[in-house]
């Protein structure tokens, strides 16, 4: 909910000053980007950490559709109440693709488990107590049932407030007076 926030101020700022309605998407592309860049050279670099196991999440879709909402109807608090509400509830399903590989289920020594389980169980991990690596005799009930939906409305009512503040921001910056340029 708070990548929400950079999008938003520099979303009005493009919007204000240009009228062009893509600064979100633009961002998220490159954040997306420059998140891959970084994850791609310190775990995988760095950390001999598996990629498999870690990646960035796509705010491709979120952004899309924040600026698309900005496009249509031109008002930001329209933008906050449905584009907000849309950024965090098209986050989840637009990173289920990547997800979905690791919730099939399998039987491991008996145990249903799911195979992210299994990788993480499988990976040991040097660093982490064995009270944190202990794998639950469980189902797939915190991966897909009530838990999510709660989250994601509660972080589609964060991301408008949220989107909010920072138009404040935005429209902060436009109106910021650079006095002490005109001296050099």
């Amino acid at each position: 909910m708070i990548l929400i926030s950079m999008p938003a101020a520099v979303q009005y700022i493009f919007w204000q000053k240009f009228r062009l309605p893509f600064a979100a998407t633009l961002l998220t592309l490159c954040l997306v980007a420059g998140e891959w860049l970084n994850w791609t050279a310190n775990f995988a670099g760095w950390g001999y950490f598996p990629l498999d196991f870690v990646w960035p999440a796509t705010l491709i879709p979120s952004g899309i559709a924040l600026d698309v909402i900005l496009m249509l109807t031109g008002s930001y608090v329209m933008t906050a109440i449905i584009g907000g509400g849309l950024w965090s509830l098209l986050f989840y399903p637009a990173n289920w693709v990547m997800l979905a590989r690791y919730m099939l289920p399998t039987n491991m020594n008996g145990f249903l488990m799911s195979l992210a389980d299994v990788m993480g169980y499988q990976f040991v991990r040097t660093g982490t107590p064995e009270y944190l690596r202990y794998i639950d005799r469980g189902t797939l009930r915190s991966f897909g049932q009530d838990p999510i939906y709660i989250s994601m409305f509660f972080a589609a009512f964060a991301c408008m407030v949220v989107y909010i503040l920072f138009v404040g921001v935005g429209y902060l910056f436009t109106k910021a007076q650079f006095s002490w340029l005109k001296r050099i």
